[in-house]
């Protein structure tokens, strides 16, 4: 009976735990949208001085970043199809390819059945950004980035690989350990990381997650394990 106790009051406390960090996670989307006209304004007014001077890549940054953020702040719903996040995705990766150039090559795979999910907004993007900031960017070469999103019986897949510095093997370890309920946090380089982990596991329990591969001879590939559940009298299966 004590052991009962125990794993229940400590059942009790992980998902408290899980539960403030969400909302930690809210506070800070909320903080993102403080006084978004001044923020608009502040982009149209520097887009309209780079129309003038013909600046036709600082436009094309300007209104991709205006947006990003338009989105940002606009998205209501927890849940978001599919296809919605990935429009997210596309834009902030064309703002990437912009700063970096032609060192990103991008490839989208996705699976139609995969198409009208509806998933946790905000899932892929701290994914892909991770892997651009920590891999792509540390990389003396010109890399490709490869995301796939497929389904089978149970499961939807999202997986972000890239060929880029990847993951040395001890930091790998560190990184594994960090995404565990109990594990430490593991610097900058997993913040993204266990953010997600922590918000898929607070929705769907274990084994629902984030999983980390090392790519040989370089890279890296992060895969999000989300669960498909059918709404009551048929149609498309949700997230």
């Amino acid at each position: 009976m004590r052991e009962f106790v125990e794993e229940v009051y400590e059942s009790q406390i992980k998902r408290k735990d899980l539960e403030l960090k969400q909302k930690q996670t809210e506070l800070k989307a909320l903080q993102s949208q403080i006084n978004p006209h001044f923020l608009f304004n502040t982009l149209d007014s520097i887009r309209t001085g780079a129309l003038r001077s013909r600046d036709d890549e600082t436009v094309e940054k300007i209104e991709l970043l205006a947006q990003l953020f338009r989105r940002t702040i606009s998205w209501q719903d927890d849940f978001i199809p599919v296809e919605t996040e990935l429009g997210f995705v596309r834009d902030y990766i064309r703002l990437q390819q912009l700063r970096f150039k032609e060192k990103i090559r991008f490839v989208l795979e996705v699976d139609p059945a995969a198409e009208g999910l509806r998933i946790p907004k905000f899932i892929i993007q701290p994914i892909v950004e991770n892997a651009i900031i920590h891999s792509i960017e540390k990389s003396a070469t010109n890399c490709l980035l490869h995301l796939s999103v497929r389904t089978d019986e149970r499961t939807l897949r999202i997986a972000v690989e890239d060929n880029g510095a990847g993951f040395a093997p001890e930091k790998l370890e560190e990184v594994r350990q960090s995404l565990q309920n109990n594990g430490p946090e593991s610097g900058t380089k997993s913040i993204g990381l266990r953010n997600v982990h922590d918000r898929i596991v607070y929705l769907y329990g274990e084994p629902f997650g984030v999983e980390l591969e090392r790519i040989a001879p370089r890279g890296a590939k992060v895969t999000l394990l989300l669960p498909l559940q059918i709404r009551n009298g048929g149609g498309r299966a949700d997230v």
